[in-house]
């Protein structure tokens, strides 16, 4: 299955994710492909069972307010076993609240953000968060001064 939005007037889903319990939706998905849209605000309520391996996660938010709810918190959220993972502008600031699952190591991971407010939410907070196992990172204009703030797991080459 796949999960896809690219969306426009998005005021109803606010309200309607705000009332759904975290990790409360069962799925089991290949891709997640979310930009320019709160959409992403639904990932903390999936529960994506662990042995899942999921190609590619895409998030893209030009606006605060499509990961607002992810940013306001300090709750962690799990998206499986990932191969691929690209966050876009106010995207990057969800990263360090996802959880890989353990063993799984990340083929390619890509940041990139147009503006330093973008990054803010990850320079702001004044801590380091760990990329896991990952086996290529890119950096993308303002995303590359997000590389002081994370550490990355001693077993990786």
């Amino acid at each position: 299955f796949f999960l896809r939005r690219i969306g426009e007037d998005e005021k109803p889903l606010v309200s309607f994710l705000e009332k759904i319990p975290p990790n409360s939706i069962n799925c089991t998905l290949k891709k997640i492909t979310l930009k320019k849209t709160v959409l992403i605000n639904i990932l903390p309520k999936l529960r994506i069972r662990k042995d899942c391996e999921v190609e590619l996660v895409l998030l893209d938010a030009d606006k605060r307010e499509q990961v607002a709810a992810i940013l306001d918190t300090k709750e962690m959220f799990c998206l499986g076993r990932v191969k691929e993972m690209q966050f876009k502008d106010y995207a990057v600031g969800v990263f360090p609240r996802v959880g890989i699952c353990g063993d799984c190591e990340v083929d390619v991971l890509v940041f990139s953000a147009d503006k330093r407010e973008h990054v803010a939410a990850i320079l702001d907070a004044g801590e380091m968060f760990c990329v896991g196992r990952v086996e290529r990172i890119c950096f993308g204009d303002y995303a590359v001064s997000i590389f002081s703030r994370m550490s990355i797991r001693g077993d990786c080459e």
